[in-house]
């Protein structure tokens, strides 16, 4: 595996990944790549070296996938148009008989153009050379990172699990097959004569396949009679993602009224200029940028543009590093980058030089 690094200057974002001696660059696949026959995957420049060379792929105007996800509540649409990207970009390097292993699997790596929602993926054409994650993996944490928003019927996200929980018996066909359905409505046309589930021979009045069990037939709705009014939607859109007793990934959704938990109020303190700034909603971003921050902060270019988030879930709060150029330090040590850190009150927050102070009162 060859050396990756995230380079940051002016506002500028690179990924760089060094090649060892004894590695070698596919220039076919290279030249495909650069020459936009495989678009959705990032081209790159080589820099040349001293028997290695090094792949500059320019990330200007993207984000990591986990650190999108980690900051949205994502709706049914935008979940299936994130999951069917990534299943193009897959498949198109299969199509071009590219290497599969050398196409990069990580949330880390895996990178989204945020307005439009739309997928980048990373591929590495050095030989030999193994790329981070697997498919099935990044699928993975697309549930782990994720939140969903609650007002919509959530049963998709219920049937991605069981689809992921299958282990070996995981299948890109019953993928395709959940992406048709849920682009439909939720409604599956089935393939007369085949199992959605396994691909097996089907009669066509049985109810389950004999091969792996799937229900065939859709079950009778029930009728709910004389509805009680819809209550008030909790504070919180998000939902909590876990591991039950087996080591499978599980969404819960907040119990009772347990939303967001906000009874006291959050503030900053600015150091250098004694400023309090509150706290509001469950995102609160932190850098130079009007328009892209909940709070600007001035005539300090050390600051990155969009530098932090402060998270707020279930009476918490957390501070989240968006790669920014001049880190993020609390209490005095340097934070990792995409990785929650908590917060209590009088936390002493630093984003690269300007100075705040974490209150709650």
């Amino acid at each position: 595996m060859g050396q990756y690094k995230m380079i940051g200057k002016n506002g500028a974002f690179q990924l760089q990944v060094k090649s060892r001696k004894e590695q070698h660059l596919n220039e076919r696949e290279a030249a495909m790549i650069n020459n936009g026959q495989l678009p959705g995957i990032l081209p790159f420049s080589v820099l040349p070296g001293q028997g290695t060379f090094t792949l500059c792929y320019d990330l200007q105007g993207l984000m990591t996938l986990k650190n999108f996800l980690l900051g949205q509540c994502l709706s049914r649409e935008a979940f299936m148009k994130i999951l069917r990207d990534i299943l193009e970009r897959t498949e198109q390097i299969k199509t071009a008989h590219f290497s599969q292993q050398l196409l990069e699997f990580s949330a880390d790596h895996v990178m989204i153009f945020p307005a439009q929602q739309r997928i980048f993926m990373i591929y590495v054409p050095i030989q030999p050379h193994r790329a981070m994650g697997s498919l099935q993996e990044l699928l993975t944490e697309l549930i782990r990172f994720g939140s969903f928003d609650p007002r919509e019927d959530t049963q998709y996200v219920q049937e991605f699990i069981q689809i992921m929980n299958g282990g070996v018996v995981f299948s890109a066909f019953a993928l395709q097959e959940y992406l048709r359905k849920w682009q439909d409505g939720g409604v599956r046309e089935e393939a007369p004569g085949l199992c959605p589930g396994c691909g097996a021979p089907i009669g066509k009045e049985d109810i389950f396949c004999c091969a792996c069990g799937k229900r065939l037939t859709q079950e009778p709705k029930k009728e709910k009679l004389d509805p009680a009014p819809p209550k008030p939607v909790a504070s919180s859109r998000q939902f909590s993602v876990g591991e039950d007793a087996q080591g499978n990934v599980t969404v819960f959704r907040p119990a009772g009224n347990a939303g967001s938990g906000r009874t006291k109020k959050a503030f900053l303190r600015c150091s250098r200029t004694g400023e309090k700034i509150e706290i509001t909603g469950d995102r609160f971003r932190l850098g130079k940028m009007a328009g892209a921050t909940d709070y600007r902060i001035r005539d300090n270019n050390a600051v990155s543009r969009t530098h932090a988030d402060i998270l707020h879930r279930f009476g918490r709060y957390y501070i989240l590093d968006l790669q920014s150029t001049n880190k993020t330090y609390v209490n005095g040590r340097a934070i990792p980058s995409g990785r929650e850190t908590e917060l209590a009150s009088g936390t002493e927050i630093q984003l690269a030089n300007e100075k705040f102070t974490f209150i709650i009162e």
